[in-house]
């Protein structure tokens, strides 16, 4: 006996399966809408009914100074009445609570809020920003809100595609922002005299008067929420023009700050990953006072927020040169920091052969070239760092990042073919290294095949680029390679140099690869900048208690 299927019915079983899966998928679309609704309303509700800003800022200057711990968080407890007994049990099982990111993110949502309207004759509930019990809601309503949007924002995308926007949200606090180390870094790379012409012309201020400000409010607000205005500029050698030139570029209004969330907002498809108007104002001026919520981004503030300073902020022709000649100081302070950490190797800077160029900076083992290295001065884009992964890949500096690879893999291809004449022989184990200014992708697969894609693409036409050219290449960024050199032997370091070039540990912290390939004690090696300082950054000698 012949069997068969009746197709009609099949087709028409299919189509109601296929119709139910839709309807089920709508179903849950909407449903997750609805609760992304509900959220956002709740946590704008608990906002509108915060009748002093001041107040709520100052409670999450609190929360931040509880975050830190040490000394600053008695400060931040006695900002509270006498918490509940069971609710500080709870904090302490959860450790820490009270992130960094957010606290700015709330800074930000609570600016935008519209206030609600006492009735007369109607009791009001207002927020009592001195109540444990707020600081924890607050926190909680925002991790409901941001858990809703993230359950939309998986339906279109994989889970593994927003762990780069996580990683540029997270990682730099938990790296900490204020260190000897910034400090220095910043202050090399972002004063170079075209750099600070071109500040002093824009602010009317020098880079130097202006940390030096900007670190003594930083300081202040270390042990207090508010600082009183007018301030007194005279006691650190300031004029008092000059002070108020830092101030208008450290402060905002509420006003001010309200119309710039708004418009990060119009452009934001998500709260976590939305624009933040404290990196660029990270103080609010009220009539009376000065407030803080989150004092570590004034010295983001003046060090890596200099860079938009001195280059987004100039006229194309002049951003242009000025970012030329950044991306030499940038090469310059990596070959510092590797001479300065690395004694097995020799370290050679870039040379010209045939109208062409050896890449930036090569490391040499028993006169050979070990790792090639490109590096990349150019910040990354606030679309690339936190948009979805499909917006991060059209990025302009996706191309640069592309051509550093090429460029590493052209300057074998001529080594290997007589073209370029260097002194130098070449390991057959050689690995390329693109060393990146900024957190260029961090913890994102999409970007990183994107890169090697378009680098394999540059490398196809221009020919004669074979296999053994190409070689591995690893990626970091510059905080990444001073973590590893600070630790790390010398042979180490190449060992995991190696790892981190391999399909397998792409994307991983060059720290984390050290810490699994050894199990050797952690070395900590001096800071070999650590009396160049005061060089690089004067103003650092009218200040102290700097956080390694």
């Amino acid at each position: 006996m012949v069997m068969f299927v009746d197709d009609s019915r099949a087709r028409a079983f299919m189509m109601k399966k296929s119709r139910r899966k839709s309807e089920n998928k709508l179903a849950d679309s909407v449903l997750k809408r609805r609760r992304l609704e509900s959220r956002r309303r709740q946590l704008d509700e608990f906002l509108s009914r915060v009748h002093d800003d001041e107040a709520f800022l100052r409670m999450l200057w609190a929360m931040d100074a509880i975050e830190d711990g040490d000394d600053r968080s008695q400060a931040g407890w006695s900002w509270f009445y006498r918490p509940p007994q069971e609710l500080l049990e709870i904090l302490n099982v959860r450790g820490k609570f009270f992130h960094k990111w957010l606290i700015e993110t709330l800074a930000n949502e609570l600016i935008v809020v519209n206030k609600a309207r006492n009735i007369p004759g109607r009791p009001s509930k207002i927020v009592d920003c001195h109540r444990l019990e707020a600081a924890v809601q607050a926190v909680n309503l925002l991790h409901k809100l941001e858990d809703a949007e993230d359950g939309l924002t998986l339906r279109r995308v994989s889970v593994f595609t927003q762990m780069h926007r996580m990683a540029q949200r997270q990682f730099p606090w938990q790296r900490g922002k204020v260190t000897r180390r910034a400090f220095y870094r910043s202050s090399f790379l972002y004063t170079f005299p075209e750099a600070q012409e071109q500040f002093q012309e824009r602010y009317g201020i020098s880079i130097c008067d202006f940390s030096l400000v900007a670190f003594s409010l930083y300081a202040l607000f270390e042990e207090y929420s508010g600082v009183k205005l007018p301030f007194d500029v005279s006691k650190i050698g300031i004029d008092r023009a000059a002070g108020e030139r830092a101030l208008q570029l450290l402060t905002v209004s509420l006003p001010e700050a309200q119309a710039a969330v708004r418009k990060f907002k119009a452009i934001s498809t998500h709260t976590s990953y939305t624009a933040s108007v404290f990196r660029s104002s990270p103080i609010v001026r009220f009539p009376k006072v000065l407030v803080a919520p989150v004092p570590d981004l004034i010295i983001e503030r003046i060090t890596e927020g200099l860079y938009y300073d001195i280059i987004t902020k100039a006229d194309g022709a002049t951003a242009r040169d000025i970012s030329a000649k950044l991306g030499k100081v940038f090469e310059k302070y990596c070959y510092d920091i590797l001479i300065g950490y690395l004694s097995e190797f020799d370290i050679i800077k870039e040379f010209q052969y045939n109208g062409r160029h050896s890449p930036d900076l090569m490391m040499l083992q028993k006169g050979k070239i070990a790792v090639a290295i490109e590096c990349k001065a150019k910040k990354e884009p606030i679309v690339a760092k936190f948009g979805e992964e499909k917006e991060a890949l059209h990025s302009p500096g996706i191309d640069d990042l592309a051509k550093g690879i090429f460029q590493i893999w052209r300057f074998l291809s001529h080594v290997r073919r007589g073209i370029a004449r260097c002194a130098h022989g070449v390991e057959k184990s050689v690995i390329g290294l693109l060393l990146t200014l900024d957190t260029w992708l961090e913890a994102s697969d999409g970007q990183r095949a994107e890169v090697r894609r378009r680098a394999g693409e540059l490398a196809d036409l221009e020919g004669n680029i074979i296999g053994e050219d190409r070689c591995p290449i690893a990626l970091c960024h510059v905080r990444d390679l001073e973590a590893l050199l600070a630790c790390a032997s010398d042979q180490d370091v190449l060992r995991t140099l190696a790892v981190a070039s391999t399909p397998e540990r792409q994307g991983w912290t060059l720290e984390g690869i050290y810490h699994e390939l050894t199990d050797a004690a952690v070395i900590s090696k001096p800071d070999p900048f650590a009396d160049r300082l005061n060089d690089v950054a004067p103003w650092i000698a009218y200040s102290s208690g700097v956080r390694r």
